[in-house]
């Protein structure tokens, strides 16, 4: 039930991460519409709207609305397209149309949840800063930097307020676990399930994992907060190796993952971990969840 004379959030996006993002704005007090084609469980506070957001009927939806978060996509990063131009028509044209219609309808501001583990190039300094090389090595990163590049024309052109978080990789409660991401959530569905592990490498590639609950924060932030830069880390600020992560879900279970090593692949970089300063400075947030509390967390939810 929507609360009167509430600020209108919509939320684009019933997966994972849109639906962390409306539970967290929901909780912010805001009246939340999350907009997806997809059953999703029921969140308090909002509601849920079986639309495409590519149907012009979502005119109607973004009447009123103050904030616009898009938090969906149907590519997975290790995702080869073999028509790369069908993929940008498929991938970034509609957020573009997304938004001049958001414009229109008197949206102020609107979120767009980037990839930090993918637009950057395999080159750069880590901690990675928001200012270091964009290189994306795969489709994914490609795409997602497009439509940052995309979105920031059109702020400039249209004076609508972007943001661009760039998230590291999130885990958490409720992951799907046979998409082929989420390797946090993978490794401790396996562990459970006495099953084998796939990992691509000698496992000594290290990622920022972020708890679900602080990235859904970071996004209510980010649609409360004018901020100075139109680009910002959301991650965990600690780098961590596969094998590592498999370790302490071994350590926290008492169970042991079976892996399978496998060549290396084109499209993952060695080393991936986000500086989160510039998000402490403008957005007041710093994630709070550690990943040994994480993991407890999903097994907690498990039982």
């Amino acid at each position: 039930m929507s609360t009167t004379g509430a600020r209108r959030a919509i939320v684009v996006g019933g997966g994972f991460i849109g639906s962390a993002a409306a539970t967290a704005l929901a909780g912010d007090g805001w009246d939340v519409r999350q907009i997806t084609r997809a059953p999703t469980i029921p969140i308090a506070g909002v509601i849920r709207v079986a639309i495409d957001y590519r149907d012009t009927a979502m005119a109607e939806h973004l009447a009123g609305a103050e904030a616009l978060v898009f938090a969906t996509g149907e590519m997975l990063p290790a995702f080869l397209p073999d028509d790369f131009a069908a993929s940008y028509v498929e991938q970034v044209a509609p957020v573009i149309t997304l938004t001049e219609r958001a414009h229109r309808a008197g949206v102020a501001r609107m979120v767009f949840v980037s990839s930090g583990g993918t637009v950057y190039g395999p080159a750069v300094t880590v901690p990675t800063h928001e200012d270091s090389a964009t290189e994306p090595v795969n489709a994914y990163g490609c795409l997602k930097l497009q439509t940052e590049v995309a979105l920031r024309f059109l702020a400039t052109r249209l004076g609508i307020s972007v943001v661009s978080l760039r998230v590291a990789n999130p885990y958490g409660p409720g992951q799907r676990t046979d998409r082929g991401l989420g390797f946090v959530s993978v490794a401790l569905d396996r562990a459970l399930r006495g099953q084998e592990m796939a990992i691509w490498g000698d496992g000594e590639v290290t990622r920022d994992y972020l708890y679900i609950d602080d990235l859904g924060r970071a996004i209510a932030a980010a649609a409360r907060t004018r901020t100075e830069h139109d680009v910002i880390n959301i991650g965990s600020g600690h780098e961590i190796s596969l094998n590592s992560v498999c370790a302490l879900v071994e350590e926290l279970t008492g169970r042991t993952i079976s892996r399978s090593y496998f060549p290396p692949r084109s499209v993952d970089v060695p080393r991936s971990t986000l500086a989160i300063e510039r998000a402490a400075r403008e957005l007041a947030w710093r994630p709070e969840v550690d990943l040994r509390e994480g993991i407890m967390r999903i097994l907690d939810a498990r039982t």
